[in-house]
């Protein structure tokens, strides 16, 4: 899978929408689908993909699929 599949599978599960909803510029903050349930479902799932705990304000500039491919990258870079 692509670093960018992957993000948007990460948006989908959290959101309960098909991958396909989503594509690179996609602004997912905007969605109505976005509520606190499906943002904490969000962190969940990124902290068990990379296996560990982050600092949730790196999320505060996160606004696309885009963005979240590279903060996922940067994740486990650290």
């Amino acid at each position: 899978m692509t670093d960018i599949g992957e993000a948007k599978e990460i948006l989908a599960k959290a959101m309960f929408l098909p991958p396909e909803r989503f594509d690179d510029k996609t602004n997912f903050r905007q969605m109505p689908e976005l509520d606190s349930l499906s943002f904490e479902a969000l962190v969940l799932e990124i902290e068990t993909r990379v296996g560990r705990d982050f600092d949730l304000t790196k999320l505060i500039d996160v606004r696309t699929v885009s963005d979240l491919r590279d903060l996922m990258r940067e994740l486990r870079r650290i």
